[in-house]
């Protein structure tokens, strides 16, 4: 552990645990790799419980048998007494997260990622009982299937389709844009629409609601461990690049052994140094269609080199063969087809 747990050079001995911070975010101001994060808190008997840290709370650096280890003064809630004889209020506080969740909840109670010959099988909305073509809270749907009397389904809207670089898919992802329950069973059922995030439209699914969204709503931050070669699909948003915690589709699942809390380091491939006929290193924007031609035919007509780090990702949802992903550090923007990897000390 001594020699896998490298501190920064510039780490503080002390650090007061402020309002708004996450244990990752912690562990970056003392450790090179912050993916080992809880080896800050490992049998420690003070720090039994780190998710239980909370502002104020005064962090001492010290050395056990060789590993760095935190240590804190306990927080002491402050007691304000009001000048009436209503009583006292005490300042509430709650523990500090390993990884803030309001930064990727819409995605985690909203978005799901399914294949496409199962998804037409699902209960489709015909239209409403209303003369517009989008629907709200309190408006009933007309639903192309017998459903059972008093279920309750969440809407949801086809969004893009997944695929690899190579056209394999990986499946659509859907958006939810409402909540509803069955008001009246038969060959075409009604659908009163109880809420809504988006406007519901004909033609969008009824999929089962689940109560178990909010399950791994706790996530652990660990170094992934998954072989398989991973990307960068899809971006949250409908822009070019993404930066500190944006979300992003990686082109893995469940399937390939990636899970929610999985960290992964994130490069972009240099694009080749091309030689001229004396050897020497040509501008990207000065080679010519011969340039290009001789470094693909001939060896030592270009160099490659490295690849350049981008950031840090950590998985928060884990489908079958894709994952969502929250960007916890950005160097550089992060762009569709930027490579995923195991991460590594050094990428720091």
């Amino acid at each position: 552990m001594a020699n896998s747990v490298q501190l920064k050079a510039s780490h503080p001995e002390t650090y007061v645990v402020k309002k708004g911070d996450t244990l990752w975010d912690i562990a970056g101001i003392f450790l090179d790799d912050p993916t080992k994060w809880r080896a800050l808190w490992q049998d420690n008997p003070q720090i039994s419980t780190p998710d239980l840290i909370y502002p104020g709370d005064r962090l001492t650096l010290v050395m056990v048998n060789g590993v760095p280890q935190l240590v804190k003064k306990p927080y002491i809630k402050k007691t304000f007494i009001k000048k009436t004889p209503t009583g006292r209020i005490q300042a509430k506080q709650h523990p500090v997260p390993a990884v803030e969740l309001s930064h990727f909840l819409p995605y985690l109670q909203h978005t799901q990622v399914v294949d496409d010959e199962w998804l037409v099988e699902q209960p489709l909305v015909l239209e409403g009982d209303s003369e517009s073509i989008h629907y709200i809270s309190g408006d009933v749907l007309y639903i192309n299937k017998a459903l059972p009397l008093g279920t309750k389904y969440g809407v949801y809207r086809p969004a893009r389709e997944l695929e690899r670089d190579d056209g394999t898919e990986l499946g659509r992802e859907l958006v939810l844009v409402s909540t509803g329950q069955v008001t009246r069973s038969d060959s075409v059922s009604e659908f009163t629409l109880l809420s809504n995030y988006q406007e519901t439209k004909s033609g969008y699914r009824l999929l089962p609601l689940t109560e178990d969204v909010m399950l791994s709503a706790y996530f652990s931050p660990v170094p992934a461990t998954t072989v398989a070669e991973v990307k960068v699909i899809a971006l949250g948003k409908n822009v070019r690049e993404m930066g500190k915690l944006d979300v992003v589709y990686l082109d893995r699942g469940s399937e390939d052994g990636v899970s929610a809390g999985d960290v992964f380091d994130v490069y972009r491939s240099n694009p080749r140094v091309v030689l001229d006929s004396d050897d020497m290193p040509v501008q990207h924007n000065d080679e010519t269609t011969y340039d290009r031609f001789s470094a693909a035919v001939f060896d030592d007509s270009s160099i490659n080199t490295p690849d350049y780090y981008q950031g840090k990702v950590m998985v928060f949802k884990s489908f079958e063969q894709v994952s969502l992903a929250l960007i916890l550090k950005s160097r550089r923007p992060i762009r569709i087809a930027d490579q995923v990897y195991i991460p590594t000390s050094t990428s720091e």
